[in-house]
């Protein structure tokens, strides 16, 4: 046999033998594919048949088509799985494609990114190489490799539908926000036709609050969105008028724009929870709202029970706060913070904060200054900005000074507080604002005309700001009563600067309001035992001018029965109160209406020299002081006094007075007198005053005179008053006072005797506009040289409208 001959035999045995062991696994391989074909579940079958017939012969073309069916189905992690034991030269084109597409499923680009790469090596012809390399770095946010990628693409096979989609991925992924949205508006322009384009084109005009565009699309492009996109697009605009303009009449628009979502859309909308969260928040922000919008609000949020979104519960907190309920917000804020810390975060700074002051409002100082040094910290004065080149004043600092200033003030340690401002003066003299909070504490002093030498001063440093400091300097002029300077002010300032300074409108408005005021007691008299003597009086106010001048109604009654006589007189009468600051002028008119019968007059002018120095000259006619056991016998009084008082702060004052009042019966009753008022301590909720009063009165000797008139007395007397401070949800405060004083009572002809007194009293204010207090007490007086037990219970109630 010849050498040809010889080598076809070989070649012959060689290839039977080869086509004697693969035909049996191609068959099934191939019958299996077929059978994969005819459905979902044969698909399913089919491939549990090809991992069976992968795992007993590891064939190449079995594992091929494996990885295929795998991929297809979306089974990545699977034929992923296959790949691990080999290299990446030992897969086929198919393979390697598929598995990179695999790989980018799982978000394993790197992966993905090296069977790509191996793809565009071993198959320069497949552009789903250079493809797939392109779109993974896109994924990747390796924008550059991508960019280099998609050239090459270009420059190979050209700028086919693949790469424009491509393309398209990489510039949605590497572009800023605007110049996508600029390109995706020039393209709906070449081809309006483009739905998805348009889809999309919506959604981006959502994230960049560019509304107009979305309703051009809706106008344009009807048939694509439905009520519910419309009614988004509502909701959206809403939320973005209330946080990019939030004056009051912006608000309430946005309130009534959420309201109309929530009243359209169908219950089992999303949107109609969100519209109603977003109310919560919208609501919280509209102070003075006497509609309660964000209590009603919320209140149909608790009722749904539905989760309630952080972000909800912080803003109803806020809104409790400014409606004076700090337990009821307490409450809700602790639950958000412990909801940061159970996730494992940090409790945000502004969240502290808001804590630390809804705890002083509830007057829970010493948790209030535990959480503000602990919890928070003080953070660092300077911070580096945006640029990470340049240090610029880190405004948490000043939101967290702030806060400890007012706290001190809360705490009743204004020294403290005063000293941290004036060091931070030294590090930063020439910061406006902390000027204008050292004209607060200033004018909390008593310290008026220093504070508006601050105020002044800040305004000078604040040149874009002047409306915080015209609200300070206004705000001061109130305190001092030079309405004047405050209404001039008020009346410049627009609706928005009003709404921004709605705590001094609050005061503002109160102030002027119309208001009632009324009280009245009984004195028991138990040694020796007598019958009750009793006074009621009622001022009826007008309403304020903007000058600060109103007018009055007053009534007035007593009942002091002795030796088997009434003696009960009433009178009436109207007044009016001129203010001409710094000059007062308050003059009444009227008549007796029982026992004394004559007309009265009354005024009172009163000269505010400065901070310290105040001047009064009071006089009249029928004078309300007169004894009425002096009217009981026809006769009447008048009388004329002078006083000075000299306040240096609001911890201590003095005065001194002189009066005389001349009788119908030629008696004339000589007095002088002196007082001080100081306070001893103020500590969290406690708080003490004292006080103490001297006079010396002189009478002439009338023996016909009924009334009690001793020729020379002298009295001494100090008096104590501890307050404790007690505040309650819905603007509810009550202030228990206890009371004891003492003193001495000298009368010509007898010896000098000791008086005293105790009383407990509660101080009640009841929202905004009314205020009840009352107390009940006994007491020991001298007349003649003998001495008297009362016990009294005295009320006195101050209601605005």
């Amino acid at each position: 046999m010849n050498k040809v001959s010889l080598l076809t035999l070989l070649i012959g045995g060689a290839l039977a033998v080869q086509y004697a062991n693969g035909s049996p696994i191609d068959e099934r391989r191939e019958n299996i594919i077929k059978y994969s074909r005819l459905g979902d579940g044969q698909l399913v079958e089919g491939t549990k048949q090809l991992i069976d017939l992968y795992n007993k012969t590891k064939d190449k073309k079995v594992r091929d088509d494996l990885i295929t069916l795998l991929v297809r189905q979306n089974r990545d992690a699977e034929a992923l799985s296959i790949s691990e034991t080999y290299k990446l030269t030992d897969f086929s084109s198919n393979e390697l494609e598929y598995l990179a597409r695999a790989a980018r499923n799982e978000r394993q680009f790197s992966k993905s990114l090296a069977f790509y790469n191996q793809l565009n090596n071993l198959d320069t012809k497949n552009p789903n190489g250079l493809l797939g390399l392109a779109l993974v770095s896109t994924d990747m946010a390796k924008f550059e490799q991508s960019k280099l990628y998609l050239s090459r693409y270009k420059h190979r096979f050209g700028t086919d539908e693949q790469y424009n989609q491509a393309n398209a991925y990489f510039l949605d992924s590497s572009e800023p926000l605007i110049t996508r949205f600029h390109r995706w508006n020039s393209e709906l322009d070449t081809n309006p036709n483009d739905i998805e384009l348009v889809k999309k084109l919506y959604r981006l005009a959502a994230q960049l609050n560019i509304s107009p565009v979305q309703e051009q699309l809706i106008a344009k492009y009807p048939e694509v969105f439905t009520d519910n996109d419309k009614s988004w697009l509502l909701h959206d605009q809403a939320v973005r008028i209330s946080k990019n303009s939030p004056n009051k009449q912006q608000l309430n628009t946005a309130y009534s724009m959420l309201d109309k979502v929530y009243i359209k859309v169908p219950e089992d909308n999303s949107l109609k929870q969100q519209s109603l969260q977003d109310m919560v928040v919208v609501g919280s922000k509209l102070k003075n709202d006497d509609s309660n919008r964000a209590k009603n609000s919320y209140e149909l949020l608790t009722e749904s029970n539905q989760p309630i979104p952080n972000y909800v519960k912080e803003a109803y907190a806020d809104y409790l706060v400014a409606s004076g309920s700090p337990f009821a917000a307490l409450s809700l804020y602790k639950e958000v913070e412990q909801s940061h810390l159970a996730e494992g975060g940090e409790v945000p700074f502004t969240l502290g904060i808001k804590i630390v002051q809804a705890l002083n409002d509830a007057a829970k100082y010493p948790e209030a200054r535990d959480y503000l040094e602990n919890n928070i910290g003080e953070p660092s004065l300077m911070v580096l900005d945006f640029t990470r080149s340049r240090k610029i004043e880190n405004p948490d600092y000043g939101n967290y000074f702030s806060t400890k200033v007012s706290s001190l003030v809360a705490q009743g340690d204004l020294s403290s507080a005063m000293q941290l401002i004036d060091e931070r003066l030294s590090v930063t003299p020439g910061d406006g604002w902390i000027m204008l909070t050292k004209a607060e504490l200033e004018a909390a002093r008593a310290r008026t005309d220093d504070a508006a030498d601050w105020v002044h001063k800040a305004q000078a440093f604040l040149p874009e700001d002047t409306a915080w400091a015209e609200v300070a300097q206004a705000n001061l002029a109130l305190s001092v009563n030079d309405w004047r300077t405050a209404s001039r002010l008020v009346n410049t300032w627009t609706t928005e600067e009003k709404d921004n300074a709605n705590w001094f409108m609050e005061q503002y408005d109160q102030a002027k309001s119309a208001r009632l005021v009324a009280s009245g007691g009984i004195s028991h008299r138990t040694s020796p035992a007598g019958e009750n003597e009793s006074n009621q009086e009622y001022y009826l106010y007008s309403p304020k001018t903007d000058d600060g001048h109103d007018v009055y109604i007053h009534y007035l009654t007593t009942k002091s029965p002795d030796d088997g006589l009434p003696f009960e007189q009433q009178r009436v009468g109207a007044g009016v109160e001129a203010n001409f600051y710094p000059f007062m002028v308050n003059a009444e008119a009227g008549k007796g209406i029982k026992l004394n019968d004559k007309a009265y007059f009354a005024a009172t002018i009163q000269y505010q020299l400065n901070q310290h120095w105040q001047f009064s000259l009071n006089g009249g006619l029928n004078s309300a002081n007169t004894p009425i056991k002096a009217i009981y016998q026809d006769t009447y009084a008048k009388d004329l006094g002078f006083s000075v008082n000299y306040k240096y702060s609001d911890r201590f004052e003095a005065g001194a007075g002189i009066t005389a009042m001349k009788f119908d019966d030629e008696n004339l009753r000589k007095n002088l007198s002196f007082w001080s008022n100081f306070n001893l301590f103020k500590h969290n909720r406690w708080n003490l005053n004292g006080s103490l009063y001297g006079s010396y009165e002189r009478n002439k000797a009338i023996p016909g005179a009924y009334y009690y008139n001793p020729l020379k007395s002298r009295s001494l007397e100090d008096n104590f008053d501890l307050s404790y401070y007690q505040p309650f949800d819905h603007s509810i405060t009550l202030t228990h006072h206890f009371k004891a004083g003492g003193g001495y009572y000298w009368q010509d002809s007898f010896a000098s005797s000791k008086t005293w007194s105790v009383a407990y009293g509660q101080e009640w204010r009841l929202g905004k506009k009314l205020n009840i207090s009352y107390d009940v007490g006994r007491k020991r007086s001298i007349y003649d040289g003998s001495p008297e037990f009362n016990n009294f219970i005295n009320l006195t109630l101050s209601v605005s409208f």
